[in-house]
């Protein structure tokens, strides 16, 4: 199988498929990188979602709805995981470049 953004096991158990077979195997790959690009759209930057629980966790999620085909039930329902996500990526980023530009004026 083609790298998923998780492991393989926890990817399977997560869509409750304990088969291996080709097709499942292509839409399993399908279902966790249209996730992946979903969730890190949200993030506006890549995410490593082995040391980001918040995202893994809306990775997981969503691709539960993928894989059932709705989709679009998935933002109505988690917008406030959602919105708690994209807040902490601001202060991640706020914090990270106050970081880099305390560190400029100490260089001055």
């Amino acid at each position: 199988m083609l790298q998923l953004p998780i492991d393989e096991t926890e990817a399977r158990l997560n869509l409750n498929v304990t088969w291996s077979d080709d097709d499942t195997d292509a839409k399993i790959y399908y279902t966790y990188t249209s996730a992946q690009s979903q969730i890190d759209d949200y993030a506006g930057c890549e995410v490593d979602y082995k040391t980001d629980i918040l995202a893994k966790q809306l990775l997981k999620d969503l691709a539960r709805y993928i894989w059932n085909d709705c989709r679009d039930e998935f933002e109505p329902r988690f917008q406030h995981e959602i919105i708690k996500f994209r807040n902490d990526r601001m202060v991640r980023l706020y914090v990270s470049e106050r970081e880099v530009g305390e560190g400029e004026e100490d260089t001055l």
